[in-house]
């Protein structure tokens, strides 16, 4: 039986298109995350980006109390007025940049786990 030469032809355009648009994504991606940039964002958020620097290649851990930048001896009405304040700066539709919705859902998972931890409703 014969291969079809569309067939082969057919791979092969597949298959360089593949990598054309593997190449593509890499130089799109190249220097995407900037820093410098995420530094002064979160101190524009009132985070003080050197106490996350300790965190690298600790493993999965999620700290409610990181993520609102807060001791856990904080009051309610401190975790409240936290809450509020970093959802203004990342919630989707008032944010002064794009593409803060994965920020928004850690500042709502933080508190929500901090309400469940204390009882609150």
């Amino acid at each position: 039986m014969q291969e079809n030469p569309f067939n082969r032809a057919s791979f092969r355009f597949y298959e360089a298109l593949r990598e054309e648009t593997q190449n593509w994504l890499k130089d799109l991606m190249k220097g995407a995350f900037d820093p410098a940039g995420f530094a002064e964002f979160a101190r524009s958020m009132g985070i003080d980006p050197s106490r996350l620097a300790g965190l690298a290649g600790q493993g999965p851990v999620f700290s409610p109390y990181l993520v609102l930048d807060l001791d856990s001896s904080a009051s309610e009405q401190q975790v409240k007025q936290r809450y509020r304040e970093l959802v203004h700066y990342v919630h989707p539709d008032t944010a002064a940049i794009q593409g803060t919705g994965g920020l928004f859902l850690q500042v709502q998972l933080a508190y929500d786990l901090i309400k469940k931890e204390r009882g609150w409703r």
